[in-house]
């Protein structure tokens, strides 16, 4: 006699997502749901330093965290500006100097 093994019972499809009916408004509470997926607010953003300094390289490093910079500086929570433990005496550097016109600090 073979030995035949047995045949698995097949898996249940998902249920179908209906779709969309793009005819009809959305409602105050999709609306909230897409703003809130979608769309930053002001308070959400964050300027770190590394982005316009001269001694960043490649990826999150740079000429002073070759290891990588620490994740406070990167966040914008530490302004590089000033010296940040384990920098080698190395802060920011501006690609283009600060001046009156170019400070970037409100």
């Amino acid at each position: 006699m073979a030995n035949k093994s047995p045949v698995p019972p097949p898996v249940p499809e998902p249920p179908a997502t209906p779709e969309p009916d793009l005819t009809k408004p959305l409602t105050d509470e999709q609306k909230r749901a897409r703003f809130d997926r979608f769309c930053v607010r002001a308070e959400d953003l964050v300027w770190a330093s590394c982005v316009s300094c001269l001694r960043k390289s490649r990826g999150p490093v740079c000429e002073a965290y070759p290891d990588g910079i620490p994740e406070v500086i990167l966040n914008g929570k530490v302004d590089h500006k000033t010296p940040y433990p384990g920098d080698h005496g190395l802060i920011y550097l501006p690609v283009v100097p600060e001046t009156p016109e170019t400070d970037s600090r409100p």
